[in-house]
């Protein structure tokens, strides 16, 4: 196991923060979810390392990939 892998697990939890969400996103959120949980290598605990690979292949050419904490909106 690697460094990255390791700090893929903790990285993206500790700056969240509770707040409202719109009905629109929380639908967004929901389908994403039902997505994920469709693939059998999924494990919730590594939810945050998921949505960065994610975003990684959904732009590979962007070099600054994000975690769950840096995301908004947007980028789901």
């Amino acid at each position: 196991m690697s460094q990255n892998d390791i700090l893929g697990d903790f990285i993206g939890w500790d700056r969240l923060k509770k707040g409202k969400i719109s009905p629109e996103n929380k639908k967004i959120i929901f389908e994403l979810a039902d997505l994920i949980k469709t693939d059998p290598n999924f494990h919730p605990s590594k939810i945050n390392k998921t949505l960065m690979g994610l975003y990684a292949y959904i732009d590979p050419f962007d070099p600054q990939v994000k975690t769950l904490d840096q995301m908004n909106a947007t980028d789901f």
